[in-house]
């Protein structure tokens, strides 16, 4: 690079072929074979880790939901100490006892409550029941950011939700074995991850430092743990060692801490597939792995389901596909006017004008400004929101 000035001062700068990067010099991303096993990895954890809950209940009699989630929050704990104390294969994110307190203490609650739930439901209802039910997130979420959040949607939005509420509707009324409890539980679920994503993003507005799943399970695990552990001696302990057959047997134990490791695995997996993957890609095979499920459970477990069941399954998730690609596309928001401040003539104040009065309707005259400010007057448009056509507070 060569830099030169002139004698009018003039400043000129000339580069060189190796100052510019050629397309072979350019850093390479992902692989599309590393983006590919990635995805694989996820899907197969994510199935595996359904399939091994849904053993556990249906073969092995392990109906204790709160035991079974205590024994996955334990191993994943250890797993992730493991990977960033020991082998320090990802960073380590310092907390302080505040931000465990105010921000990650919530969340682990949450999190607990919403694995126990799902649990609960595959206890009762098939596989493929139960991720149709779990569809409804995005119903669940636009609800609570409405009404507790004052916050609007375009109308699409609100339009991308009727195939999901009735593909699951129609999933439910046709489904061969339905049971309440389960539903419930798979209803309250979904609830339950609907809070748990808006309140990730409240406390990451309001200063929480965003963690890898990795980090956050380190935090989290432990105390959901120390969460469940009462739960599990008050309600299932007894039960657990008076009735389950397979008490004090090593291999249905094993087969408890192999869907611990497998649970964790699936996180592991998340974290590498969303460092290699853009979003739209993990939002478009999040929707495929859904699909996934539901198939290898009905061929594995062989739980009826009919040609209505399908149907509304794929409406539900069709609906879901429809959401997201809104919320990932929102309508382009037309620009706010920008404002200069120019002298007044008429007094020692200001008139704030718009750069672009004289070609924009739909601005007001000048008003006058406040008492607690003579002399100050503001341009101010008719409508008291008139740009904002996207999701917005209210």
């Amino acid at each position: 690079m060569t830099v030169s000035k002139d004698a009018m001062g003039m400043i000129t700068i000339q580069l060189n072929e190796k100052d510019v990067p050629s397309a072979e010099n350019k850093p390479q991303g992902p692989s599309n074979a590393k983006r590919v096993s990635a995805l694989l990895l996820w899907f197969t954890f994510n199935a595996l880790t359904l399939l091994l809950n849904k053993f556990l209940f249906a073969k092995l009699q392990f109906s204790y939901p709160f035991a079974l989630t205590a024994v996955h929050m334990a191993t994943c704990s250890f797993f992730a100490f493991l990977i960033i104390k020991v082998f320090k294969w990802i960073p380590f994110q310092q907390q302080s006892r505040s931000d465990i307190i105010r921000h990650i203490l919530p969340l682990a609650v949450i999190f607990c409550v919403n694995i126990v739930l799902g649990n609960v439901s595959l206890r009762f209802i098939p596989i493929s029941f139960m991720q149709t039910v779990k569809s409804s997130v995005p119903v669940f979420t636009v609800i609570i950011q409405t009404l507790f959040l004052r916050k609007t949607f375009e109308q699409r939005v609100y339009l991308a939700l009727i195939p999901v509420v009735g593909g699951v509707a129609l999933a439910s009324f046709t489904e061969s074995s339905f049971d309440m409890t389960g539903f419930l539980c798979a209803v309250f679920a979904s609830i339950t991850t609907a809070v748990q994503a808006v309140m990730m993003n409240l406390l990451l507005a309001s200063g929480m430092k965003k963690m890898d799943p990795i980090n956050l399970l380190f935090y989290m695990g432990p105390l959901s743990f120390a969460m469940l552990v009462p739960a599990v001696f008050m309600f299932e302990w007894q039960s657990i060692s008076t009735e389950w057959i397979y008490f004090g047997q090593p291999a249905p134990l094993l087969w408890l801490f192999v869907g611990g490791a497998v649970a964790f695995a699936l996180n592991y997996s998340s974290f590498v597939v969303s460092s290699v993957v853009s979003t739209l890609t993990m939002t478009v095979s999040g929707n495929l792995k859904a699909v996934i499920n539901i198939v290898v459970s009905v061929a594995i477990f062989g739980n009826p389901i009919g040609l209505m069941n399908w149907i509304g399954c794929l409406v539900a998730i069709g609906g879901v596909m429809w959401y997201q690609h809104i919320m990932m596309n929102p309508r382009p928001v037309e620009p706010v006017l920008p404002i200069r401040a120019v002298a007044s003539p008429k007094n020692a104040g200001f008139v704030l004008a718009s750069e672009r009065r004289k070609s924009t309707p739909g601005l007001s005259a000048l008003h006058r400004g406040s008492p607690r400010a003579p002399g100050l007057n503001l341009i101010t448009a008719d409508s008291p929101n008139p740009t904002y056509k996207g999701a917005h507070q209210a």
